[in-house]
């Protein structure tokens, strides 16, 4: 089933969703009731790696994509600059564990 405008491949129905996750043993994470925001960070990291790596590539096989992943996870973390932050995150991270290291 796939619907005009969606972004995924597959569309999978709720019990088969379910199915799958009680299949492989996997916890789904769900928002607190009345809570929207929770997922908000995620879905946010979610949408950016749609737009950066996913829609402008085209993987052969799975590996090549695994591969392709890993390289592009590493960029993020690592060399990309957060506007926020005005460096990486692991910069960001690490700066900020080194100005807080005696703070209790």
């Amino acid at each position: 089933d796939k619907r005009e405008g969606y972004n995924s491949a597959v569309v999978v129905s709720g019990d088969e969703f379910k199915n799958k996750i009680n299949e492989y043993q996997l916890k789904h994470s769900v928002s607190r009731p009345g809570k929207c925001h929770d997922n908000a960070i995620a879905e946010n990291i979610f949408g950016i790696i749609k737009k950066e790596f996913v829609f402008s590539n085209k993987f052969t096989s799975f590996r090549e994509f695994r591969k392709s992943f890993e390289e592009y996870i590493f960029y993020y973390n690592n060399i990309r600059i957060k506007n926020k932050f005005k460096t990486s995150p692991v910069k960001h991270k690490a700066h900020f564990e080194l100005n807080n290291a005696y703070n209790f």
